[in-house]
């Protein structure tokens, strides 16, 4: 380490040691040339960026329009899949909307069109509007049965879904049945792959889009290559004429040092520049900062999770439950039926891979933005985000098939079921807050025996 140090010592007596005062007589000759050939290549490269700009300006617009045409599909088939699942026919007005109104993907692919009709690009996006039109048809076709199911009048709903014509066979189907049709049609295999292949043809268009843009860049880009090399060299040159002394305080002490307390003062590792003593300072910080970092992580996760399980804990459920917004949520609370009986029929470490078992599917039935927590021994709580009660059957849904894998019996557990009790934030009889409501449901289950979902109305 002696060694080192000698040498960087003997470095930085060395880079002291230029003479300032002869550079100063060339700066003053060589100044003004390099300002006038400077100033002279930068009216060049204004004109030489003007066409990246250009380029650049029609990749937003197209990436937009791109954006658009996917948003509008999805929409789509977002208000077909809630009017099957609701039946409410707003949905239905939405979709036929959109269709002959809103004209999200027509309005992109003639935006499109307008920039780059000879391009990949529009291409791509048409073969997507092509393919978007003709899964309107099965969209429109199971909307149609859909108002089979709920018996609505379809002189009521939009001009698309009356003039579907349904089978014999879905026509003679009884509602359960026909409403089978109606989901295997729209979050079935076949119909996930048509939307995979709009998607597709969306992402090639952008694909290309990005290329053509490239293409033009590079092209614009070659032209001033020449001219921004220019100016490099005088720039640099007229930089290490100027500030060359300057420089080694400024960049190796004087810039790392601000930035690091900058950094300090909001809690960021530093960067790891300058001086060898800046470099050696930065690295020790960095890596106390990292430790303290993982060790203050670690505990906010062991505060905030069960240890067990892995969900939130009753920790994280309070804090949660005092900030909560019940305008939009579902609060689903959720109970092991029996639980005892496992631990006192196959000890406490089977009732524990039971709790850890019911977490897991939990978590997997839900999405990434719903709370799950556990609450109890063997409760457990779950918070959906953003719904409202026109999606009890999808919830129901969920519930039956988690039911339906927990009562396998598999990984080495015997069968387990759960007892659910449900509230919306939109509940018509509210008698208490929404988590004393989905318990009275779930306490409504429990009377009536086990496995079972009720809402509380």
């Amino acid at each position: 380490m002696k060694i080192m140090d000698n040498q960087q010592d003997k470095n930085m007596e060395k880079s002291t040691g230029i003479r300032i005062t002869t550079m100063n007589f060339a700066i003053m000759a060589v100044a003004a040339v390099i300002a006038a050939v400077l100033l002279m290549a930068t009216y060049e490269a204004v004109d030489s960026f003007m066409g990246v700009r250009s380029a650049s300006d029609r990749y937003i617009a197209c990436q937009h329009a791109a954006d658009q045409f996917q948003n509008g599909s999805d929409y789509l088939s977002e208000e077909c899949r809630l009017f099957a699942l609701t039946g409410d026919a707003a949905h239905a007005r939405n979709y036929s909307d959109e269709v002959e109104i809103t004209r999200r993907r027509e309005l992109a692919v003639e935006q499109i069109e307008e920039y780059l009709v000879e391009a990949d690009s529009y291409r791509y996006l048409a073969e997507a509007l092509t393919c978007s039109n003709a899964l309107m048809e099965q969209e429109f076709y199971a909307m149609r049965l859909a108002a089979e199911v709920y018996g609505l009048d379809v002189v009521s709903l939009p001009v698309g879904i009356q003039a579907a014509r349904l089978s014999d066979e879905h026509l003679s189907l009884d509602p359960k049945a026909q409403r089978d049709v109606v989901i295997d049609l729209l979050f079935g295999e076949s119909y996930q792959k048509s939307k995979d292949l709009i998607r597709e043809n969306v992402g090639s268009s952008i694909d290309a889009l990005v290329d053509d843009t490239q293409s033009k860049q590079t092209r614009a880009m070659n032209a001033t290559s020449g001219i921004l090399q220019r100016q490099r060299i005088l720039m640099l040159a007229m930089i290490a004429f100027l500030l060359l002394y300057m420089a080694l305080a400024y960049f190796l002490v004087a810039l790392p040092l601000t930035k690091s307390v900058d950094r300090i003062r909001a809690h960021q590792q530093i960067p790891v520049n300058g001086a060898y003593e800046m470099r050696f300072l930065a690295r020790t910080y960095n890596e106390m900062y990292e430790q303290h970092a993982e060790s203050t992580e670690k505990l906010t996760y062991s505060a905030t999770h069960d240890s067990l399980t892995g969900v939130h804990n009753r920790t994280a459920f309070d804090t949660m439950r005092r900030t909560l917004d019940e305008s939009g949520v579902g609060v689903l609370y959720v109970d092991v039926d029996k639980f005892k009986r496992f631990n006192d029929t196959y000890g406490h470490d089977v009732g524990d891979r039971v709790l850890i078992k019911v977490a897991q599917v939990l978590m997997d039935s839900f999405r990434s933005e719903d709370f799950v927590s556990r609450i109890g021994g063997d409760e457990f709580c779950v918070v959906m985000m953003r719904v409202s009660s026109k999606i009890r059957q999808l919830v129901s849904d969920k519930i039956a098939r988690a039911n339906e894998k927990l009562g396998r019996g598999e990984d080495g557990l015997p069968p387990i079921s759960i007892s659910v009790g449900v509230a919306f934030g939109d509940r018509e009889h509210p008698q208490g807050d929404i988590f004393k409501d989905a318990d009275s449901a779930l306490y409504q289950v429990k009377r009536q025996g086990y496995g079972g979902l009720a809402f509380f109305e």
